[in-house]
């Protein structure tokens, strides 16, 4: 899967889950890899480092409006960019059980504690790749379904 590669390309290089599956798909889908970058620079660490809806998952979400949502016709294509998103949240749902970066790394990022056993057990590495994977994978299969990208 080229996009899941290219995403970890981003994650290796320093940048955040948001941000490496939204510049996985930004040129393809006709967005610039710079403006998709810094559109996504919040939402890394399950929305700066909330860890609420883990950045992987809304980088996804940022390809399915990269995808779908069409500016000239913003109100015409709300609900179908709604919905494409209620399907990334299931799918990856589906494969991890939850959405929320807290309960998929297991350890609190805004405590020293959580921070050191984040770096310590490497979560960023054996977790947040695997999430990222998966979360272009959602993506690619969403594409594959819609006719227009065949």
């Amino acid at each position: 899967m080229e996009s899941a590669e290219k995403a970890l390309g981003y994650f290796g290089r320093g940048c955040n889950c948001a941000q490496s599956v939204a510049c996985a798909f930004a040129g393809r889908l006709g967005v610039e890899e710079r403006a998709a970058m810094v559109a996504a620079a919040g939402f890394g660490g399950g929305i700066g480092r909330e860890q609420l809806t883990c950045g992987a998952v809304t980088g996804a979400v940022m390809a399915i409006g990269f995808r779908w949502a069409d500016p000239a016709n913003a109100g015409a294509t709300k609900g179908l960019v709604y919905e494409k998103t209620r399907q990334v949240l299931r799918r990856f749902e589906a494969l991890h059980g939850t959405t929320s970066c807290r309960e998929l790394l297991g350890v609190d990022l805004n405590t020293p504690e959580g921070q050191k056993q984040a770096r310590e057990q490497n979560l960023f590495r054996v977790k947040c790749e695997a999430y990222v994977r998966d979360a272009c994978g959602v993506v690619e299969a969403m594409l594959a379904e819609d006719p227009a990208q065949r």
